[in-house]
C-alpha cells in the first residue's frame, strides 16, 4: 500500500488525463545532459522531466480568467513527493502591475525578482511568487493555489515572439513531395543564430542537392551543415545545420523527397491515415524573455550569452503509396465462389 501511495504522490497527482488532454497544448519532454561534479573532476548525468500544458480559462469560463488547481486539473494537491528534497510552485505575478489586477488565494512564502534586457534596450523585470508545499502541508491536508481577477479578460494585441518556426509538407500526390520550413526572426536590430536539428524517416528519400535557404530574394549559406543519409529500415536521415537569421526577416528552407514503397507487412492497421514524421528541434540563445515561460534562477535556461530556448516544430503527416488491402479478400471470395459453383454439379454427376 505504501508503494502505491508513493507512486501517485506529489505534483504528479494533478496530471489527470481528462483535464490534461482537454487543454490547448500538451508537451512531455525528457532532457538529459552531462554536468560537472566536484569541480569537474567527475561528470554526472542530469535528467530533467517536464510537462508543459497551456490552458485558456477565458474560453471555458466566459471571459473569466480565474484559475486554481481544482479548475485546471480537477483536483487539489493532496501530498508532496516523499523522496523530493524541495517541492515548490512558482506563480508569475509580473502582470499584476501592468495588466488586470488579481489576488492570490494564498500568500506566497517568497517573492523572487529577476531583471532581463529586452529587444528594445530596456530592462524588463519579472516577479514570481514562490510556494513551499512542504510548509503548506504542515497546516493543511490539501493545497489549492489559485488566482481571482477583478475584471473579465480583455483581448488585446499580443507581441509576436522573437523566434517563430513553421514546418509543413509541400507538394501533392503520392510520388514526390518536400519539407518546407519558415523561420521568423522578429528581433528589430539583431540577427539570430539558430541550430536546426531534424531526424527524417527513411521512407522519405531526400535529395540533399535540393536544399535551398532563402531570406527574401537572397540565398543564405549555412554556417555549418551536417547531413547523414538514411539506410532503408535501419536509420533515418540526419539533417543538422547552423543558420544566421537576418534581423526582422522571414527565412525559408526547403528540401525535396520521393516517397518510398513499403512492404505490405510494414503498413500500420490504418494505412490510409498516413505516417507521422517527428518534430524538428530549433535551439538558440535569446537576449530577452518576451513570450517565454521559464523558472526563475534556472541555470540550464540562462547562460552567460543569453537565455537558452528550444523550440519543437509541428509533426508532419505524410501519405505514402498504399496498396489495395482489400484485394486478398476479393481473391478469397472469388475463389470460394468458383469452388462452390463447381463442386455442386460435379458432386451431383458423380453420385447419381
Amino acid at each position: 500500500m505504501k508503494d502505491e501511495e508513493s507512486v501517485i504522490a506529489g505534483l504528479s497527482t494533478l496530471l489527470n488525463a481528462l483535464n490534461i488532454f482537454s487543454a490547448h497544448y500538451v508537451s512531455v519532454a525528457v532532457d538529459v545532459r552531462r554536468v560537472c561534479k566536484e569541480s569537474c573532476s567527475k561528470i554526472a548525468i542530469e535528467l530533467i522531466q517536464s510537462v508543459s500544458i497551456v490552458f485558456d480559462p477565458p474560453v471555458s469560463q466566459q471571459k473569466k480568467q480565474d484559475w486554481s488547481f481544482v479548475k485546471l486539473f480537477g483536483s487539489s494537491l493532496l501530498s508532496t513527493c516523499p523522496v523530493a528534497t524541495t517541492s515548490e510552485v512558482f506563480v508569475d505575478v509580473s502582470s499584476n502591475k501592468s495588466g488586470i489586477p488579481f489576488a492570490l488565494n494564498h500568500k506566497p512564502h517568497e517573492i523572487i525578482k529577476e531583471n532581463f534586457d529586452n529587444d528594445s534596450g530596456y530592462t524588463e523585470e519579472r516577479e514570481y511568487g514562490v510556494y513551499n508545499l512542504k510548509k503548506m502541508f504542515k497546516d493543511s491536508k490539501y493545497v489549492n493555489i489559485g488566482v481571482t481577477y477583478e475584471n473579465i479578460h480583455i483581448y488585446g494585441i499580443i507581441p509576436s515572439p522573437i523566434l517563430y518556426v513553421d514546418r509543413k509538407v509541400a507538394g501533392y500526390g503520392q510520388e514526390q513531395g518536400g519539407i518546407h520550413v519558415t523561420f521568423h526572426n522578429n528581433h528589430r536590430k539583431k540577427s539570430l543564430k539558430i541550430l536546426y536539428y531534424d531526424m527524417i524517416p527513411w521512407y522519405l528519400r531526400l535529395y540533399s542537392h535540393t536544399l535551398s535557404i532563402k531570406s527574401g530574394r537572397k540565398l543564405l549559406t549555412p554556417d555549418y551543415l551536417h547531413y547523414q543519409p538514411a539506410k532503408d529500415r535501419t536509420r533515418p536521415h540526419h539533417l543538422e545545420l547552423v543558420l544566421t537569421l537576418p534581423p526582422h526577416s522571414k527565412t525559408e528552407m526547403s528540401i525535396q523527397f520521393d516517397f518510398a514503397f513499403l512492404k505490405w507487412t510494414e503498413y500500420p492497421p490504418d494505412a490510409n491515415h498516413g505516417f507521422y514524421a517527428g518534430s524538428a528541434v530549433i535551439s538558440t540563445l535569446l537576449d530577452t524573455v518576451r513570450n517565454c515561460s521559464k523558472f526563475p534562477g534556472s541555470v540550464h535556461q540562462r547562460l552567460d550569452k543569453g537565455i537558452f530556448l528550444r523550440i519543437y516544430t509541428q509533426i508532419l503527416l505524410v501519405s505514402l503509396p498504399t496498396p489495395d488491402f482489400s484485394m486478398p479478400y476479393n481473391v478469397i471470395c472469388l475463389t470460394c465462389t468458383v469452388v462452390a459453383l463447381a463442386f455442386g454439379p460435379i458432386h451431383n454427376i458423380t453420385t447419381k
